[in-house]
């Protein structure tokens, strides 16, 4: 079936879809706020990059503090855009009338996850930069790339091979 005679369907939220879009949306909101909040304590050159431990390598004017939020609002509107839209993904199987309401759902959940995912991070490296800027840590935290790794690959393996099996 061609992606434009797939069916159109209304999807049924669950409580996991509903705490996804919350954490999203209150990530994404979040890191404009936190940087509003501290960007007058900050100095004029800030963290912008840091290695694969953690550590600044890269600084730049305090401007450069509101990249990830407004990059993080962003993602959040395309993101919820897109998952208006299941019909038009594509899929590692072939579509069909019985198997559409399941690999809708699995989509459109794995694309709230990595939203979810996403935002989180953003709002958090925000936090960080902020933090690492003031001297009152000195750089990323491990767990933050555990989190923004693991958050993003996981999710997709899953809807691969969960899609593939259950089809």
């Amino acid at each position: 079936m061609k992606k434009s005679e797939r069916p159109r369907l209304e999807l049924e939220w669950n409580y996991l879809d509903y705490a996804l879009e919350a954490i999203a949306f209150t990530a994404a909101v979040s890191a404009p706020l936190i940087a509003i909040s501290y960007y007058s304590e900050l100095p004029d050159t800030i963290p912008i990059h840091f290695n694969g431990r953690g550590e600044p390598d890269g600084w730049g004017g305090k401007g450069f503090l509101w990249f990830l939020p407004v990059l993080g609002l962003g993602i959040y509107a395309l993101m919820t855009f897109l998952n208006k839209s299941p019909h038009t993904f594509n899929y590692p199987v072939h579509i069909t009338e019985e198997n559409a309401e399941w690999q809708y759902t699995l989509a459109t959940r794995a694309i709230r996850f990595l939203k979810a995912v996403i935002c989180l991070s953003f709002a958090l490296i925000t936090w960080f930069m902020i933090k690492t800027a003031t001297d009152e840590v000195q750089g990323l935290p491990t767990w933050l790339f555990i989190l923004l790794l693991g958050g993003t690959l996981v999710p997709v393996f899953i809807l691969f091979f969960v899609s593939k099996k259950k089809n």
